[in-house]
Order: structure tokens, then sequence, then C-alpha cells
């Protein structure tokens, strides 16, 4: 189970949420390794937009030392002949959420979104994280929300630049490519 929300975001808008997420002294990594790499932590002045989207990891300073990642060396089936070897960034207990920033083209924006997993398995049992991590998790979404404008579905906004241009007209605003 977990927590999410969905946005439409311009670079200027992902700037302005970096910028929140330095007040929560948060620091970020890629989500997916070359197998066998460890993470490595990434200050927000290092953070720099990707029009191809990226896939990172938050996790405030403090808790680094709980970032938990597994090297996955195999499929889970037999018969992938595409499988690659791979590490998974912010897995279990780990008390980060996954930011899948938007996919940028020259007219149009994809939506983006930040998860936040609430529990994990492990061997036949469910564990549900810490109250803290979910809380600071709400606190983001709240701030988002707060500035961003709703759409038809809940859960999803339009943040204030990428409104800006969609009603310009210089942007299209999109679910997917």
């Amino acid at each position: 189970m977990g927590r999410q929300l969905n946005f439409w975001m311009t670079q200027s808008d992902e700037s302005e949420f970096v910028n929140r997420l330095i007040q929560d002294d948060a620091v970020w990594t890629q989500r997916a390794l070359p197998y066998g790499d460890d993470p490595s932590m990434q200050e927000p002045e290092q953070w720099a937009p990707v029009d191809a989207g990226q896939h990172l990891i938050v996790i405030r300073r403090s808790e680094w030392d709980l970032l938990e990642w597994d090297h996955i060396p195999k499929s889970r089936y037999s018969d992938d002949p595409h499988f690659k070897e791979w590490t998974l960034v912010g897995t279990g207990p780990s008390p980060a959420f996954e930011w899948y920033t938007c996919v940028r083209g020259p007219n149009y924006i994809v939506r983006g979104r930040i998860y936040f997993r609430t529990d994990w398995l492990a061997g036949d049992q469910i564990h549900v994280k810490p109250e803290e991590p979910t809380r600071w998790f709400d606190r983001l979404t709240g701030w988002l929300r707060r500035r961003g404008s709703k759409t038809e579905y809940s859960r999803q906004f339009i943040m204030p630049d990428a409104a800006r241009s969609a009603e310009g007209g210089s942007v299209e605003i999109k679910d997917h490519e």
C-alpha cells in the first residue's frame, strides 16, 4: 500500500519543489542503479531537471543511514530474455519516497508523481512504516496541493507554471506519451 500525488510540472515548478525539499534537509539518489552499485547521496544543489524524466528516491539527510536497497541478480521469471541485473533503491522500511519527474517535450508535459510506500513485505509478514516519514510525505503533498490547481481527478494537480503554460497554449497537459 502507499500514498501518491500526481502532477504536471515545468522545470520551474520542479525547481520550486526542490527548494521546498531543501527546507526539510532532503537529499536524493537514483532509484535504479547498475547491479552491485550502492546509492550515493546527492545534494539538492546537484539536482537538474531532465526533460526525459527521472526516477528518484528522496529521503531526509538524517535518515540516509536507514535507506535500504537490493541488488537484483536475476529475474523472478526464468524465461525473461530481456532481464538485466540491477540495484533497486528505496526498498523495505526505507523512510523515503519515489519521485517520477515529468517528461516534457517542446509542446507537452506528461504527468509525474511522488509515491510513498507505507508498508513492506518481509517473508510472509506485512510491516508498516513509522508514522513520521508518512507525516513528512503528507506535509509535502499538502504543500503541492496548495500550490497546484485541481484537475477533474483527485490526487492530480497542475503546478503553477505548468498551468500558465497550458492556459497560454504553449503546452498540452498529457497523462502519458
